[in-house]
């Protein structure tokens, strides 16, 4: 996996989780407005024609439902927050290492400088080198022709 691939899935995974922290959010408010607004609307639209002595069962155990519901996906959405987090966690730790594999792979300013103090005298001692050599050669090129003179003239 690449580094950009790595940081793509930890944001959509920090992502996914703030969306389901919202959804809890919504679904706590919606229980609530359920709660309050459902048992008259009820009351008023359903049983009108009723003569109610006691309350009706669903209107009893309404506010109970949507509490546990509300709850219920809370703590499904923690728990799903908590794997993410986990995986969350992972992802950066191979990120990490991967920054720090590719960090070591490339040299620092200093360590540049020092390689290219190098190369230059490596460079300078190569040429310094090829001088004397090249000097060398001819003078022994110089030394064998003004032999081979000095032997021509005797024969």
């Amino acid at each position: 996996m690449t580094q950009t691939s790595t940081q793509f899935q930890i944001q959509s995974l920090r992502a996914v989780n703030q969306q389901r922290i919202l959804e809890s959010i919504l679904i706590f408010i919606a229980a609530l407005f359920v709660s309050a607004l459902l048992p008259s609307l009820l009351i008023q639209y359903v049983y009108a024609d009723q003569m109610l002595t006691e309350a009706p069962l669903v209107i009893e155990h309404m506010s109970g439902v949507t509490f546990a519901i509300a709850v219920l996906y809370l703590l499904y959405v923690l728990f799903g927050i908590f794997l993410r987090g986990k995986r969350i966690a992972q992802l950066e730790r191979e990120l990490a290492i991967m920054s720090d594999t590719s960090s070591e792979q490339l040299p620092d300013e200093s360590e540049l400088k020092e390689l290219e103090a190098l190369v230059d005298e490596a460079l300078q001692s190569s040429k310094s080198a090829n001088k004397s050599t090249s000097k060398a050669a001819k003078k022994s090129r110089t030394k064998r022709t003004s032999k081979r003179k000095t032997t021509s003239k005797k024969s």
